[in-house]
């Protein structure tokens, strides 16, 4: 099997999935403010616009850990760890540092990962630079396969199914599946056989 560091544009698409949802879906992209979130090593994260580093809110039960917001640009640079470690455990003879990886010619994981918008938005700006709703990327098709690609690039080393990364992929690819357009009306649990 082989592996490359996924594009800079990949990984700003699976935040921005994830800030926004799927374009023919229903449910966290109709919201004013989505807070997708996934949960890793006993702890709630939640994808937040303007989030700042080292921000919580309190824990929905107490004595749990606090819910982590966690910037687009904090998430994006967790994705791209985790890419990276998994190219370089595939190829060791690599070195991350000198930007010898598989992957894009410009090497822009050897620096700081800051995620910009994949899709504008034409509304007015919340921030400088940062548009007031983040549209959907693309389909829901579109955006589960992404997740697989970017699971497949990032899944070559041991730490891989105990990473955040991995978390945040089944949370992404679960929430694409309820947001499915008739979801919510779907029974439950099947009783007996449809009539013929």
């Amino acid at each position: 099997m082989s592996a490359y560091v996924v594009s800079k544009a990949h990984i700003d698409f699976l935040v921005q999935a994830a800030l926004a949802g799927p374009s023919d879906g229903v449910g966290w992209n109709r919201e004013p403010e989505p807070n997708f979130s996934w949960c890793h090593d006993d702890q709630l994260h939640r994808l937040e616009l303007l989030a700042e580093v080292g921000d919580e809110l309190p824990p929905a039960i107490p004595g749990l850990h606090p819910i982590e917001r966690v910037p687009p640009s904090v998430l994006g640079q967790r994705l791209l760890d985790e890419c990276v470690a998994s190219v370089h455990g595939r190829y060791p003879d690599t070195s991350p540092d000198e930007g010898d990886l598989p992957g894009p010619i410009d090497a822009y994981y050897m620096g700081p990962y800051i995620w910009e918008p994949y899709l504008q938005s034409e509304t007015r700006l919340v921030a400088p630079g940062m548009p007031r709703v983040i549209p959907p990327p693309a389909s829901t098709v579109v955006i589960a396969k992404q997740i697989a690609n970017y699971e497949y690039q990032s899944c070559e080393h041991d730490g891989w199914t105990r990473s955040e990364a991995h978390a945040f992929c089944r949370a992404l690819a679960e929430s694409l599946l309820r947001s499915l357009p008739g979801w919510e009306a779907a029974p439950w649990g099947i009783d007996e056989k449809a009539a013929a």
